[in-house]
């Protein structure tokens, strides 16, 4: 496993930087399969991107599921 450190500490005040896109293009494109990335929301937590175009999707099963209630709170402005 490999891993990457995001060098700018602000990085959640940018919409998007566009060395993180180039990133994760790549790691599509080279067939990565599970990229582990902070959540913008919650710093303590993590979210995990699965590459649909990976050779190991066909590996990916749902071993169980929940139903998500979102707090409407995070969408208000």
């Amino acid at each position: 496993m490999k891993v990457y450190r995001i060098a700018q500490k602000d990085w959640r005040t940018y919409s998007a930087m566009p060395e993180l896109q180039d990133f994760v293009e790549d790691w599509v494109e080279k067939g990565g399969f599970v990229l582990k990335v902070p959540s913008a929301i919650v710093p303590e937590e993590s979210n995990y991107l699965i590459n649909p175009k990976s050779a190991l999707m066909n590996t990916v099963r749902i071993a169980n599921s929940e139903d998500f209630s979102l707090d409407e709170r995070l969408l208000k402005r």
